[in-house]
């Protein structure tokens, strides 16, 4: 990931229920989330060990060009999609989580999207 990108990591997920740790190996690979919204993540698990309505515990690191932030929040596996012949795309709303933390996560990433925006749309203009 280059210096300059913002994005969210994660490294530890565990099932509630069986206090089971679903990625096994985490360390030897860094998985970044796909997709970002309000109160969900969505990620791709390198094997099948999720399923839909797994209650989980996430923990993870917010990070920013010179920061880590921790990060870690109580969510539900709302969708858990086999990909053929490769990983689970797993998507997890949060239920409990503190909302501060991620809103601002949320207005950087916003923020850096509207210059990316901005540049396209200056590029296509001098055509």
């Amino acid at each position: 990931m280059p210096k300059s990108a913002v994005y969210f990591e994660l490294i530890h997920l565990v099932n509630l229920t069986t206090e089971v740790s679903i990625l096994k190996n985490i360390e030897q690979t860094r998985i970044e989330a796909l997709e970002i919204d309000a109160d969900r993540i969505v990620f791709e698990c390198p094997h099948r060990a999720c399923n839909s309505g797994q209650l989980v515990k996430v923990d993870g690191f917010i990070c920013y060009p010179k920061s880590r932030i921790e990060f870690s929040c109580v969510g539900k596996i709302t969708q858990a999609l086999p990909q053929e012949n490769g990983p689970t795309k797993v998507t997890i709303h949060f239920l409990q989580y503190n909302k501060e933390i991620w809103n601002d996560f949320l207005k950087e990433m916003r923020s850096r999207q509207t210059g990316v925006d901005t540049l396209f749309d200056s590029m296509k203009d001098d055509e």
